[in-house]
């Protein structure tokens, strides 16, 4: 239920940190959330990103908690 999405920007510098498209310096190893959905590291001066797929639901009425990805 996991795609990975493109690298968000080239390295910077030597594999030491990542910048991501705000601006904001990430160290290597760090994994952050940009949303519910989309989970993030910096890896070797790269960003990789992970955006959940939510499985479809045969049910009329769903509801979405607000710190979750996929309806219930």
């Amino acid at each position: 239920l996991q795609r990975e999405l493109k690298v968000l920007k080239k390295p910077e510098s030597r594999n030491s940190h990542c910048l991501d498209n705000n601006g904001k310096v990430h160290k290597n190893g760090h994994f952050w959330s940009i949303d519910n959905c989309t989970k993030c590291n910096c890896k070797k001066g790269q960003i990789m990103c992970t955006l959940i797929k939510c499985p479809q639901l045969d049910c009329e009425n769903t509801f979405t908690d607000p710190d979750e990805c996929c309806p219930i």
